[in-house]
């Protein structure tokens, strides 16, 4: 009766349970404990299958991005930064973006995509996940109340200006909008440190 090293099982009480978790309908995980047979029984492999089969949620297909939400051009730029798209042409033997700066942009471009970062409108005091925005009615006032709601981090609040400049700007070049309206946008001050 030692430690069980097996994905998904877990011991209590001396019992060997298949743990599966859900979430229910307000949106509370929860768990399942189906009980076991010993890892030694001859019948283990089939039960702990039957069990998976038969418990186990099916997958879920993935659904895209809505077109023409932020969502949408989230992937599409990661994309492009991929294949080494700048906002501007480079020169002949320039050296290409710096891997630690494709990863910090797609490090902001994901915190886009999974619905991290949301928009509160002050008018209406409801929050929308920027993801699910539409990027062509996106406005300057907009992108300030962002980044200001960042604030209290103004290192990520400028790096999340940056990057939404730059998809903007892409979004520009690409027409999915006809002006960006972050070219203007500054960023914070980051203020003085005390040295070490």
């Amino acid at each position: 009766m030692g430690q069980v090293n097996i994905p998904g099982c877990q011991r209590k009480k001396g019992i060997l349970y298949r743990r599966f978790r859900y979430r229910d309908a307000q949106g509370k995980r929860k768990d399942i404990y189906v009980p076991l047979p010993e890892p030694t029984d001859p019948n283990f492999a089939a039960e702990l299958d039957r069990i998976n089969r038969e418990y186990a949620e099916p997958a879920k297909p993935r659904e895209g991005p809505k077109p023409g939400t932020f969502g949408a051009l989230a992937l599409e730029f990661r994309a492009a930064v991929g294949k080494g798209w700048t906002k501007k042409k480079r020169r002949k033997g320039a050296r290409p973006t710096a891997q630690s700066t494709i990863d910090n942009y797609n490090r902001y471009i994901g915190m886009i995509e999974d619905g991290t970062i949301v928009f509160h409108n002050k008018r209406t005091q409801r929050k929308t996940k920027l993801c699910e925005l539409e990027v062509a009615p996106i406005r300057a006032s907009h992108i300030y109340q962002m980044r200001d709601e960042m604030a209290d981090t103004p290192g990520k609040a400028n790096n999340f200006l940056n990057v939404m400049k730059l998809m903007l700007t892409y979004a520009e070049q690409n027409d999915w909008i006809a002006q960006s309206p972050a070219k203007e946008i500054s960023p914070l001050p980051l203020g003085e440190r005390e040295p070490w």
